[in-house]
C-alpha cells in the first residue's frame, strides 16, 4: 500500500509513505544532490525511532537495493536490468 500526499499535508512528512509486508517504510524522494529539509530529516527519525524504515532515495534503483526486494527492474534511461547490470535484450 502506497499513500501519495498533497501539498497540503502536514510539513516534513515524507513523499511515500508505504506499508511494505506490515513494515511502515517512508521516502523522501529527492535529486540526485537535492537537499533535505530539517523538517525532513526530523520525521525519518521520528519513523526509525518508532521502529519503521526512513530514508531518501534518488531512484527507483535505490528504493529497491535499500529495501532488499531483489526485484528485476529495468532502468529506462540506461536500458540495464538493475538486479545483475546485464543489458536488456534487443
Amino acid at each position: 500500500m502506497v499513500i501519495w500526499q498533497g501539498p497540503l499535508s502536514v510539513k516534513g512528512i515524507s513523499d511515500l509513505l508505504v506499508c511494505h509486508r506490515g513494515k511502515f517504510i517512508a521516502i523522501e524522494v529527492k535529486r540526485p544532490g537535492g537537499k533535505v529539509s530539517n523538517e525532513q530529516a526530523r520525521f525519518l527519525e521520528k519513523v526509525e525511532d518508532a521502529g519503521g524504515v526512513g530514508f531518501v532515495a534518488t531512484s527507483a534503483e535505490e528504493v529497491i537495493r535499500r529495501l532488499g526486494l531483489g526485484l528485476p527492474l529495468f532502468s529506462i534511461e540506461r536500458g540495464l536490468n538493475v538486479t545483475n547490470g546485464m543489458k536488456k535484450a534487443g
